[in-house]
């Protein structure tokens, strides 16, 4: 329950950086979701976009429900190639880490 209570608090305040055009660039979230041990998911930086982008990304997958992010931000990652995916805190071969 507390995984589960530290991801939605993290949606949560992710959502609302991006409602009221807050900055996710280089920038340290002020919560941090917890790592989800059983499903081999840790997070080197836990305040970091990157641990928020994988826990949409996991709980996406766990609907089944079709869905395009990680199609999406790897294009969004080419169509702006002055911003390194490392500044949001994604780590090299992210789209193969635990989660993804």
């Amino acid at each position: 329950m507390e995984v589960f209570q530290s991801w939605i608090h993290t949606l949560t305040v992710v959502r609302n950086v991006a409602a009221h055009h807050g900055q996710l660039l280089r920038v340290r979230l002020g919560v941090a979701p917890a790592n989800y041990k059983s499903a081999g998911i840790k997070f080197a930086d836990q305040k970091s976009f990157y641990a928020a982008a994988t826990v949409v990304h996991f709980l996406l997958v766990q609907t089944g429900l079709p869905h395009r992010w990680k199609a999406e931000l790897t294009a969004i990652f080419q169509r702006y190639p002055d911003v390194e995916p490392a500044e949001l805190g994604f780590p090299a071969g992210w789209t193969t880490q635990p989660g993804w």
